[in-house]
């Protein structure tokens, strides 16, 4: 059944299941959930429920992290079926991806920038202010 008033105990259960690692697509499924559009309209219509929102996706993001840690600790049906482990495989990846989306400062890929001028550059730049203070 989808509802269009808002309601703060279903808005504070979906924070919940969203925190739990579950997605809005399949919690606005159930029948005693607002249809997913209401639930985005009501984001954007009350004050501070975005702010809620962007910590309960945070915290989904940890649940998705504790499940990647169990799926690559499963290995009771790896053995000899090599399907079993490129579908844990992929529930990985998916997931860590995910996790990277929702929250990239703490799961996201670090870039390191080296930023080392090679010698011949700095030489080349050396003589060229040389040959311009020179001129």
């Amino acid at each position: 059944m989808a509802r269009t008033a808002f309601s703060e105990a279903v808005f504070e259960r979906i924070l919940g299941r969203i925190a739990s690692g579950e997605s809005i697509a399949s919690i606005c499924k159930d029948k005693d959930m607002p249809a997913q559009s209401t639930f985005y309209v009501w984001l954007d219509q009350k004050e501070n429920l975005a702010e809620r929102y962007a910590r309960a996706r945070e915290t989904q993001a940890d649940a998705i992290f504790d499940e990647i840690i169990s799926i690559a600790d499963d290995g009771q049906d790896d053995e000899d079926n090599a399907e079993n482990v490129q579908r844990s495989r992929l529930r990985v990846d998916a997931r860590k991806w995910v996790a990277a989306k929702l929250a990239p400062k703490k799961y996201g890929d670090r870039v390191a920038l080296d930023h080392t001028v090679s010698s011949n550059l700095a030489d080349r730049f050396a003589r060229a202010e040389k040959r311009t203070a020179e001129e």
